[in-house]
């Protein structure tokens, strides 16, 4: 061991990167892309290029150094993840365009959008619902499990029985 110790390398000074790394340029939609999904950033990167990590469980998006979005990773193909506050300043200057945007669609349930969309008039009232959503948003930064697993009871009863070579009745 000491003979192979002389050869080796000393360690790098720097922490090896686990997530894949890309660039990529921020579309008119604000979005881009990783692998077979689609993520948001703020609308004022449009058109700019950014640096996108991509760990198991989350993605990354940085600017000239400094993360300005950060989402749960999408495990399906073609799929889109949008942050509602990456969109609010759009929204804020084009209020006509709130009940067609995919965004809101996205992160607004149905029933408070059809509800927004029945008082006359739109105005401020709607723009504050969005940003109590979005704010909401930015607080909760757990993944949602949406496959449930189901874990079924283990009886040890048998397993101790055939330990001690008796017969054990085959169970469902």
């Amino acid at each position: 061991m000491a003979e192979e110790c002389k050869h080796l390398r000393p360690l790098p000074s720097y922490r090896f990167e686990t997530a894949r790394c890309v660039d990529a340029r921020v579309n008119a939609f604000s979005t881009v892309r990783f692998k077979t999904n689609t993520y948001s950033v703020p609308v004022k990167f449009v058109g700019l290029s950014v640096s996108i990590k991509g760990y198991p469980e989350i993605i990354e998006i940085y600017y000239r150094g400094v993360r300005i979005s950060t989402h749960n990773r999408l495990m399906g193909r073609n799929q889109t993840s949008y942050h509602l506050d990456d969109y609010m300043p759009l929204l804020e200057k084009r209020p006509r365009a709130v009940f067609d945007a995919a965004p809101v669609k996205q992160n607004i349930p149905p029933e408070v959008l059809e509800q927004l969309r029945l008082q006359k008039p739109h105005g401020e009232h709607v723009l504050s619902v969005l940003r109590h959503y979005a704010d909401r948003q930015l607080t909760e930064t757990a993944p949602v499990i949406r496959d449930v697993v189901t874990v079924r009871s283990v009886d040890l009863r048998q397993y101790d029985d055939l330990s001690i070579g008796k017969k054990v009745a085959a169970s469902d």
